[in-house]
């Protein structure tokens, strides 16, 4: 039997073995970000648009609240997205992003509320509605509710996201046990 290198495994073994090997395999990363920049346009999925809301403003804000949240400025970003929903109520992608600022600033239920008005906005279509299950599937699981962090990870798999594929692996007892007893039989081989 040849040995294994790293020039024998592919890309997909070797995520999968740093996946094993991962201290943090037990937890889900909370620093993933969900932020979705310029999807005003993506949601008008059935609603009649305000002929009066300026949209070029909204992106605007939008925008400005994301690149406050990843500069450290949580609640410049928050006072900012907060602006762009009173211009724009009914943009799913706002909320998600507020909803993703709450989440770095630890204050879950405002992360709920607004993931749940994201929800309710896209009609449980489109990629602001995947971001949004992943984010109200990582406060679940936060908060030790692993049923319905499976069934919101569920869906997002379903609609193409790995973020979610991968935490489905990490939230399956199987996967879990399988995982440790991998890694107990390379800890031996390496002995």
């Amino acid at each position: 039997m040849s040995e294994l290198n790293e020039n024998t495994l592919s890309a997909n073994d070797e995520d999968i073995l740093n996946s094993i090997f991962s201290k943090n395999n037990e937890a889900i990363s909370f620093s993933n970000t969900c932020f979705h920049e310029s999807a005003l346009e993506e949601e008008h999925i059935g609603e009649e648009i305000n002929e009066n809301l300026n949209l070029s403003e909204t992106n605007q804000l939008e925008v400005q609240g994301i690149r406050l949240a990843e500069n450290g400025k949580l609640q410049e970003a928050i006072a900012i997205l907060t602006k762009a929903i009173e211009t724009a109520p009914n943009h799913a992608s706002l909320y998600n992003n507020r909803a993703q600022v709450y989440r770095l600033l630890n204050d879950d239920e405002a992360a709920l509320e607004d993931i749940q008005s994201a929800i309710q906005l896209c009609y449980s279509k489109g990629d602001i509605y995947c971001k949004a299950l992943c984010q109200r599937g990582i406060l679940h699981f936060k908060h030790r509710r692993d049923a319905e962090a499976i069934e919101d990870f569920q869906k997002a798999a379903s609609l193409g996201s790995q973020f979610a594929k991968e935490q489905m692996v990490k939230l399956n007892p199987y996967a879990t046990l399988c995982n440790a007893t991998l890694k107990k039989v390379f800890q031996l081989e390496k002995y």
